[in-house]
């Protein structure tokens, strides 16, 4: 006789309003939902499209659908490989993710995906530099996390941070990487900081003390990130970069997806999309005559 504990439940896609709502109030609800774990959206640059990771194929894929989660393409077949953390190229015909430690990038319309990186490292958490030529992601093979950008057509990298690092966005006017720092250099449940550094090079600054990694996006005049301080529901803060004013504008009431790109404000800064756990179900099966 054997008895066994099955966990039953999903990831679904939520979309709340963003830092810069059209004016309705809009509760918080379902985007993309399935049986199968939908995971890592991103909206496309001009706000049409969304990516995202989802397993209603049997294995973790690349798929893209419309802004509001109809007409859903597979993009990718990297079975047994789990395809993870899609990111859209400036002109949004091509998407970078990563790939059992590897980072790929596949054209928006389907094709056979190219490798990036090659190397025996850990490679995760791609984006693009704002005029396509570079791709950060963050990597191990220095012995410790560093944010670290290649050629997008291909071609050696080159280690960006110096002091830790993981997932990085250019900012719009191509001034200034932000990233995410893991709090002491190792990750706890995901929590990290947020830093800046010019993209030239030169001196790191702090600019969030606390959020999660995975759940943070840049707009031209601010930052939406997750405080993921005390006990749920989380908050979704707004930091304005002109007035260094930070509001809350939202908030999560189920423990992120930590260490994945769970999180995606719309170019426009309408919309927030996100990665929320469903409540669990558990069965306990009781099995006789079991050999």
């Amino acid at each position: 006789m054997v008895c066994e504990q099955r966990e039953l439940g999903s990831l679904d896609i939520w979309r709340a309003a963003g830092p810069h709502p059209s004016g309705d109030a809009f509760s918080p609800a379902k985007l993309i939902a399935s049986t199968w774990p939908d995971n890592n959206p991103q909206f496309s640059p001009d706000g049409t499209r969304i990516a995202c990771a989802g397993g209603s194929s049997g294995n973790l894929e690349i798929w893209v659908c419309d802004a509001e989660g109809h007409a859903c393409n597979q993009l990718t077949s990297m079975a047994p490989k789990q395809a993870l953390n899609p990111r859209w190229s400036p002109d949004g015909r091509q998407l970078a993710f990563d790939a059992h430690g590897d980072i790929y990038v596949v054209r928006s319309d389907g094709g056979s995906p190219r490798v990036l990186t090659t190397d025996t490292s850990v490679d995760i958490l791609p984006s693009w530099s704002r005029d396509g030529r570079w791709i950060y992601f963050g990597s191990d093979r220095s012995g410790a996390w560093q944010v670290w950008k290649a050629p997008s057509a291909g071609g050696q990298a080159i280690q960006v941070t110096q002091h830790g690092g993981v997932e990085a966005f250019e900012s719009f006017d191509c001034q200034f990487l932000y990233f995410t720092k893991p709090i002491g250099l190792t990750w706890t449940f995901g929590l990290s900081s947020i830093w800046k550094m010019p993209t030239r090079g030169g001196q790191e600054t702090s600019v969030v003390n606390r959020t999660s990694v995975g759940y943070w996006g840049l707009l031209n005049d601010g930052l939406c990130y997750l405080d993921p301080f005390g006990d749920l529901p989380f908050s979704i803060q707004y930091l304005n970069f002109a007035t260094g004013q930070i509001r809350k504008i939202g908030s999560i009431d189920k423990e992120p997806l930590w260490n994945y790109s769970s999180f995606s404000v719309s170019p426009d800064g309408r919309w927030i999309l996100y990665t929320k756990r469903p409540s669990e179900e558990r069965d306990l099966m009781l099995v006789e005559n079991f050999r």
